[in-house]
């Protein structure tokens, strides 16, 4: 095949994932991806690419075994051709990271993440975007750290990684403001980042003027209905539902909700995660007959397995029950056929 057909079947692989045709975009990756191995080899940088491709829509789709395998083949190869401070190399160091960090495990993605942080330390320096990126998410796995050894009753293991993501994080919104501005992209992320970091900690107020400021100028910057506006107004809203602002986290939902329903559909995984958080909302004020609803669309779409949605019902039917809400209790339970 000349190398314009597999450029136009990657470019339709594209086309098909924006499309949200996974299926075709996984059968156009997978033509790419085997065609440049024969051709060219497995080592051979545009093989690489379409390698990566594939792995990452492998990985939205659930297929963590097959994507996880190519993440880490790519990176072989890439440490091999390239080295370990190569450019590309730092960004599969960083893609592997970022999977394994997805699957929970974070001991293995902190080691990873830290790597690609010294190697952009080394090769970019401070004053660099993907510097700020790799602090940032090395930050939020120490974060996960953290409470992974405080579920494992290891105070002072947890404590050390809280103080280490904090200074990490601090250290990324300091440079981030310095050398890009207060209203660059990536200052607002480190700024949300920040922000939940501040959160975890119980400084709320903190929490709620920096994912404020962040919201601000993500709508000035890329508008009210980029997914990055809509993840740090779902972040806002928390802030004020714990804060017992319960009609202000409400409004910011119904915006988030609405915002992340017109962009992507109600069934994706931002959409779904908020409709359940303002449901919570709607319980809290005990109106149950805008609650019940949302509770129900997120289940139905939600990708939980059957037994955890049991769980969740089942909790759900308990507070309803509670609230006065008999007889929508037992048209659920008839509805998941919970005794």
């Amino acid at each position: 095949e000349a190398p314009e057909y597999l450029d136009c079947v990657v470019h339709m692989g594209s086309v098909m994932k924006s499309q949200g045709k996974l299926d075709e975009a996984e059968a156009c990756y997978k033509e790419a991806l085997e065609t440049r191995r024969r051709k060219f080899g497995s080592a051979h940088p545009d093989t690489l690419t379409c390698m990566n491709n594939l792995a990452c829509l492998l990985e939205a789709r659930g297929n963590s075994k097959e994507a996880g395998e190519y993440y880490k083949e790519v990176l072989e190869y890439r440490q091999a051709r390239l080295g370990q401070t190569h450019p590309d190399t730092l960004t599969s160091l960083n893609n592997l990271a970022l999977f394994l960090k997805t699957q929970g495990e974070f001991k293995e993605a902190e080691r990873l993440f830290g790597l690609a942080l010294d190697g952009r330390r080394k090769v970019c320096g401070i004053k660099h975007m993907d510097t700020i990126g790799a602090l940032n998410n090395m930050a939020a796995v120490l974060r996960d750290r953290a409470e992974e050894h405080a579920a494992h009753e290891e105070p002072r293991e947890a404590a050390a990684a809280k103080k280490k993501a904090h200074d990490l994080f601090t250290e990324a919104v300091n440079a981030s403001e310095k050398y890009f501005g207060k209203w660059n992209p990536v200052t607002l992320q480190s700024k949300n980042n920040m922000a939940g970091m501040l959160k975890d900690e119980g400084k709320l107020h903190e929490a709620k003027d920096l994912y404020e400021e962040a919201l601000y100028g993500y709508r000035c910057q890329l508008g009210d209905r980029h997914p990055d506006t809509l993840a740090v107004m779902n972040n806002l809203a928390g802030i004020m539902k714990k804060q017992g602002n319960l009609n202000k986290a409400r409004d910011l939902y119904k915006e988030a909700l609405n915002g992340s329903n017109q962009i992507s559909g109600n069934k994706h995984p931002r959409s779904l995660a908020i409709t359940y958080n303002l449901a919570q909302v709607f319980e809290e004020q005990g109106e149950w007959g805008y609650a019940l609803p949302l509770y129900e669309q997120e289940l139905k779409f939600s990708p939980m397995t059957h037994l955890q949605k049991l769980a969740r019902v089942k909790r759900l039917i308990s507070r309803m029950k509670k609230s006065g809400y008999g007889e929508e209790a037992e048209k659920m339970a008839q509805q998941w056929n919970v005794m």
